[in-house]
């Protein structure tokens, strides 16, 4: 296990969260891409409950990869719903597939957010990389918005590694929700239509005949 895990790993999560990303994940985690086995519930709610039942629903599995998630230790493939079943489901651990000797110094030290941050520019193409980011670029808006997401939260603290794989995993997940919103052909542009009902040219000429009609 590598420094990035081990930092990982020390922040808040629970020690359930802790015990099914190493006993579980890990060990048989494919080093190269991050693609764990495909999950099992029974499997997972079996260890976790070797002394008394704590764990018994897969919605309560999937909290557990969630802190994972926050913790910077795995991410959600864009194809995988984690509001559904993850049972069968494949998830990744970004943090095996990094290099210790390049990017030691990003470990070293935890700090709050401040107004002059940015991610380490190699640490960022080779996490989007690894999330699949088919857009390894970012603009200073993106950057802000982080930033002034985390400056109204000082307690948090965490390393320049996990800043900034935190910044990549937000990005991906802001460019999978505009994904998912509606849109409409304009010309040979595509644009986000606006809120409001809008009659396709098939209602308005049921409308016409049956009012010509009456």
């Amino acid at each position: 296990m590598n420094n990035a895990e081990l930092s990982a790993l020390k922040t808040t999560i629970s020690n359930e969260a802790r015990v099914l990303y190493c006993l579980l994940l890990r060990p048989t985690a494919n080093l190269q891409t991050g693609s764990t086995e495909p999950l099992q519930y029974k499997e997972i709610i079996a260890l976790l409950n070797a002394t008394e039942t704590k764990i018994s629903l897969g919605r309560q599995v999937n909290k557990l990869v969630e802190e994972l998630q926050q913790a910077g230790l795995a991410v959600i493939p864009g194809s995988v719903d984690i509001s559904r079943s993850l049972n069968n489901k494949q998830i990744l651990l970004p943090l095996i597939t990094i290099k210790d000797d390049k990017y030691q110094l990003l470990h070293q030290q935890r700090s709050s957010i401040t107004s002059t941050w940015t991610p380490d520019p190699d640490l960022f193409k080779e996490l989007a990389q690894l999330v699949g980011l088919i857009d390894k670029e970012y603009v200073t808006d993106d950057v802000g918005d982080f930033v002034a997401y985390w400056l109204g939260r000082p307690e948090s603290q965490f390393s320049q590694f996990q800043w900034t794989q935190k910044f990549v995993t937000q990005i991906k997940q802001r460019r999978l929700a505009k994904q998912m919103l509606p849109v409409k052909k304009i010309g040979s542009q595509l644009a986000t239509p606006k809120s409001g009902i809008e009659a396709d040219d098939n209602a308005r000429k049921l409308v016409e005949k049956y009012s010509t009609k009456q």
